[in-house]
């Protein structure tokens, strides 16, 4: 399992504390439920809509982010909640003889926070062609552009001051984004890991996607 975070931070979202299990933040939570946000694939297994806010409610506890209820105090953020799969978006040519090529590999590359990995705004143009030729990248970044030919479960956690929505405003804190590559997963089963694992990130602003390959994180040790 390979698992990309990246969390932004706007001006008003810096000015926050950090919360932790001792000092807790409360919010309410939206959830926007699955959605397919690249190319189409059948035969995905969508998880339960009420099993994906369990598991993301049990990452954002032990991050310091609690549910508010009547018995706890007034909410502070309002957490909009949306998982799903961003798939690489392949056009074919009708000739054998010629490649196929992705359509949304700006797309992708954008979402695991290709922008702070030192790719230009021309980069995520959808009218621009993709990267080609004479071009300079560092190693992560290079790795980062290759991956972007996956295909990805993905999972978006976007906070908003709790005040400013009650008064019908929008004013918007901090968005994490975490994409875990898909092959050879189902959704329901990759979940609970990719979450675990960008859960230190959640809500705390980032110079560089954080990428965690859990294979060589979570390597289990057997004694007898």
């Amino acid at each position: 399992i390979e698992v990309i975070t990246i969390t932004d931070m706007s001006r008003e979202g810096r000015l926050l504390r950090r919360p932790s299990t001792e000092k807790p933040m409360y919010y309410i939570a939206a959830s926007v439920g699955f959605r397919d946000l690249g190319g189409a694939m059948g035969g995905e297994k969508q998880p339960p809509n009420e099993e994906v806010v369990r598991t993301l409610t049990k990452v954002l506890a032990k991050q310091g982010y609690l549910p508010a209820t009547q018995e706890t105090p007034p909410p502070t953020l309002t957490l909009m909640l949306a998982w799903g799969t961003l798939n690489a978006d392949m056009e074919y040519s009708m000739d054998p003889d010629l490649p196929s090529r992705q359509r949304n590999r700006q797309q992708i590359l954008k979402f695991l926070g290709g922008y702070k990995m030192g790719f230009s705004a021309s980069d995520f143009d959808p009218l621009t062609p993709p990267l080609g030729g004479l071009s300079f990248m560092d190693f992560d970044a290079r790795q980062l552009y290759d991956l972007a030919a996956e295909d990805f479960y993905v999972a978006v956690i976007a906070a908003y001051d709790f005040a400013a929505m009650t008064n019908q405003q929008k004013k918007l804190l901090w968005t994490t984004r975490v994409s875990c590559p898909s092959r050879g997963f189902w959704f329901k089963d990759v979940l609970p890991a990719m979450m675990a694992i960008s859960g230190p990130n959640i809500g705390r602003e980032m110079s560089r996607p954080a990428w965690v390959n859990a294979s060589e994180k979570y390597r289990p040790e057997v004694l007898i």
